[in-house]
């Protein structure tokens, strides 16, 4: 019973999901100031501010702290680059899209506590409290081999790619400048909008 509930919670995941997700979190760093700030902030925290603190107690630590920053910056812009390269190759990523749905579980949960730090009201404390525990089951299932992270074998076409990119930039642009909604709800709507899209191109192909 519990597997088939976590199955429910954690369904296949498709390359175009992934893709479609990553696109939108690039039309968020056009469309939101508040998104751009939050980058910035964790650039500048993790490649000055927390080394500087580190290199008065100890340089070495200092240094390791910095290029451990670099790393991670380098890391995830790859990552995000080869997600938008997911829907325009044959080749498989198993390895990425698995390390990619891990990153965009620790961001939903990550985005929502921002905008409850910012905003601490109920709908912000429920969508934080939501999305830990989302976190937490997603990670003790997959330590303890209740789930595993399963890649659909459905592979997307350039042509499906390129509509998906196109509709999340809209979505994501209407949410973010029409209705001013707050960049950690455009996310989680946009990676529900992406899997939503995942299943109806699997769906048209089956």
């Amino acid at each position: 019973m519990i597997r088939r509930l976590l199955e429910k919670l954690y369904p296949p995941h498709e390359e175009i999901a992934i893709y479609t997700t990553a696109v939108g979190l690039v039309a968020l760093a056009f469309t939101s100031p508040g998104f751009r700030d939050s980058l910035s902030f964790i650039a500048v925290a993790m490649l000055a501010e927390l080394p500087a603190e580190e290199f008065q107690i100890s340089p070495f630590k200092g240094v390791v702290l910095f290029f451990g920053g670099m790393i991670f910056l380098v890391v995830s812009l790859f990552s995000l680059a080869m997600s938008l390269y997911l829907p325009f190759t044959r080749r498989r990523f198993d390895l990425l899209v698995e390390l990619m749905i891990m990153a965009h579980v620790i961001l939903i949960f990550a985005s929502n506590a921002l905008f409850f730090h910012k905003q601490q009201d109920v709908l912000s404390l429920f969508l934080v409290v939501a999305s830990f525990f989302y976190m937490l089951i997603f990670f003790v299932g997959y330590r303890w081999g209740f789930m595993n992270i399963v890649i659909s074998d459905h592979h997307a076409s350039a042509r499906q790619g390129v509509i998906a990119a196109v509709s999340v930039a809209i979505l994501v642009t209407v949410l973010s400048l029409g209705f001013n909604m707050h960049w950690a709800h455009c996310y989680a709507l946009a990676t529900a909008y992406a899997v939503g899209m995942a299943k109806v191109f699997a769906g048209t192909n089956t």
